[in-house]
């Protein structure tokens, strides 16, 4: 057993959302994560919102 981190990402209007399991926490995850978002979305704003829980 290990350790895991968990990236949620929500749309609450669109009703949409993604989660993704990792082994790691670190500036390039979340970099690849928001690159996907943006790629998927053809949206005029995105809010990033980024909520640490340790």
């Amino acid at each position: 057993m290990g350790t895991a981190v968990n990236c949620i990402i929500t749309e609450p209007l669109g009703g949409r959302r993604k989660v993704c399991v990792r082994a790691t926490k670190t500036a390039i995850d979340l970099a690849q994560e928001v690159k996907t978002l943006l790629d998927v979305d053809d949206a005029d704003q995105v809010v990033l919102v980024e909520s640490s829980r340790t």
